[in-house]
């Protein structure tokens, strides 16, 4: 599949499904290619008719390197914030946003529905406030509204993911990157040991060449991403909120006040769901997609 310009932003993408079939963009999350969305997910929403987009979000993946920004200092971003100061950062979640945007518009898309993942899911909010008329359906997973107050990640988590390795000493990474999925994934369902050591690899090197600041320039984005709670009453799109009751890396009280601040979003909460998509669940987890996709447009009700 072809790069494209998006706006001035050179990004990767697959489309795939009948030609014809209503867009639905599906958009991960830190760091995190497109190849990391489950393929029975994909291929469940193909088979329902509709068109799926995927893309590599800037600095991850296939798409464009971010050179002409310079690799944060994520220690002084913190002592900032934590001293009330705005830092300045290399590019925000809303500039994602921007690019997903015109990716719409090189690909000729008019409107569409968004799935967003974790940090994703933020980009999908700010597309649906940026561009309304455009979003026409919103599905929210593993994300959440960035409200102050909300419940952190457990230290060891916020270790693991603070401590990552140069992803230049590819086994280092890899091993990391192994213990960070385990912490954040269901305990319900762990993924077997092979199948996720798998998983990591193909994300490892579907990128061409290593981009060690690239996923830095990304957290720095989403540690600063600090008001978009207070756009989330602009949401027009019918949106549904999906978020496992097991997920450690954004608690389940994340996904909760998201659901709350948007005007009629459904929410369902997955038990035994982490911060992750275990295989036995994305069948579950891909039917709920694809019925508020095909839902008739109009208010939604909130979920008990």
């Amino acid at each position: 599949m072809p790069h494209i310009d998006a706006g001035g932003v050179s990004l990767y993408y697959e489309a795939v499904g009948p030609e014809d079939g209503k867009p639905v963009m599906l958009i991960h999350g830190l760091n995190t290619p497109m190849v990391a969305w489950p393929e029975g997910l994909v291929d469940y929403l193909v088979g329902k008719g509709f068109r799926v987009i995927r893309h590599d979000n800037r600095d991850v993946g296939r798409s464009e390197t971010m050179k002409r920004f310079e690799k944060p200092n994520l220690g002084r971003i913190i002592s900032a914030l934590k001293l009330g100061l705005k830092p300045k950062v290399p590019y925000g979640i809303k500039d994602m946003a921007k690019d997903a945007l015109a990716l719409m518009d090189a690909l000729e898309i008019e409107e569409a529905s968004v799935v967003g993942a974790s940090m994703g899911g933020m980009i999908a909010q700010y597309m649906a406030t940026i561009a309304p008329t455009r979003i026409i359906k919103l599905c929210l997973i593993m994300t959440t509204s960035g409200a102050p107050g909300l419940s952190a990640a457990p230290s060891k988590v916020q270790k693991l993911l603070y401590s990552t390795p140069s992803p230049t000493k590819r086994q280092a990474f890899l091993d990391h990157q192994f213990l960070f999925w385990r912490a954040i994934g269901s305990k319900t369902y762990p993924a077997n040991e092979e199948d996720l050591k798998a998983f990591l690899e193909n994300n490892f090197d579907w990128a061409p060449a290593v981009n060690p600041a690239g996923g830095l320039r990304q957290l720095a984005a989403v540690y600063t991403d600090r008001d978009r709670y207070k756009i989330l009453p602009d949401i027009k799109a019918p949106t549904l909120v999906i978020h496992g009751l097991q997920d450690s890396l954004v608690p389940a009280s994340g996904g909760q006040d998201l659901a709350s601040r948007i005007n009629g979003a459904q929410l369902l909460l997955v038990p035994g769901m982490g911060h992750d998509f275990p295989m036995e669940l994305v069948d579950d987890v891909s039917a709920a997609i694809s019925a508020h996709m095909k839902a008739v447009d109009g208010p939604n009700k909130k979920q008990d």
